[in-house]
């Protein structure tokens, strides 16, 4: 599985096939370049600015919103409604966590998750090889928030994401909050990775992408 990190929330997967698939699109008016890469599907956890910029990707891509287990072309996806806040969406609304199935592997994507998950929705997830969550704060949880959600989990690989770079515009915190509290991570020198069945146990439990450079054509 191709990842590659676009900045904020959206990642970018291209499984063996060559099937790509867009996670929470964001406008560039956020400070990261436009996510213009060709899409065969996208998903997005809210619709929120930041995560739901269908425009800015290329190609004839499908829009996957239910949370309902589904094949999608080359991709299995399923998903659990969540909150992007702490008082069930009195806040700022439901979030969305996809899980994406291919190559083998599963692939967690929290969105914009605001609040712990409760043990039956972990239970609900199972088996997580790659996790992707938010560690900023402000909008989502914090990192320490974070750090324990990814214990109760416990995927092969936690990437995190929405946090503050200089790109970014928004006023959230460092990944540094995050990686306080783990004992090993790995830092990347790009905005990519290949993770697959034969890799996966080779790397550290905390993978680190660089963001993403302003004349990146990624």
């Amino acid at each position: 599985m191709k990842i590659t990190w676009l900045g904020h929330a959206c990642f970018l997967l291209e499984n063996e096939k060559g099937t790509k698939l867009v996670i929470d699109p964001f406008n560039p008016k956020i400070g990261y370049p436009a996510p213009a890469v060709f899409a065969d599907i996208i998903t997005k956890s809210h619709e929120h600015h930041d995560h739901n910029a269908v425009d800015q990707v290329k190609g004839d891509f499908t829009i996957v919103s239910s949370t309902d287990k589904q094949p999608v072309k080359d991709f299995t996806i399923s998903g659990l409604k969540t909150y992007h806040d702490q008082e069930k969406g009195a806040l700022r609304g439901e979030n969305k966590i996809f899980k994406y199935e291919a190559d083998g592997l599963t692939l967690v994507h929290c969105g914009d998750l605001g609040h712990i998950l409760e043990d039956d929705q972990i239970a609900k997830l199972g088996e997580v090889d790659i996790l992707f969550i938010p560690v900023g704060s402000v909008y989502t949880i914090d990192g320490e928030k974070a750090y324990n959600l990814v214990k109760k989990i416990n995927p092969k690989i936690t990437i995190p994401m929405h946090y503050k770079t200089e790109q970014l515009n928004i006023d959230l915190r460092p990944v540094d909050d995050f990686l306080s509290f783990i004992d090993e991570f790995q830092q990347e020198d790009s905005n990519k990775i290949e993770i697959n069945l034969h890799n996966i146990n080779n790397l550290s439990p905390v993978v680190v992408l660089l963001p993403p450079k302003i004349n990146s054509n990624s």
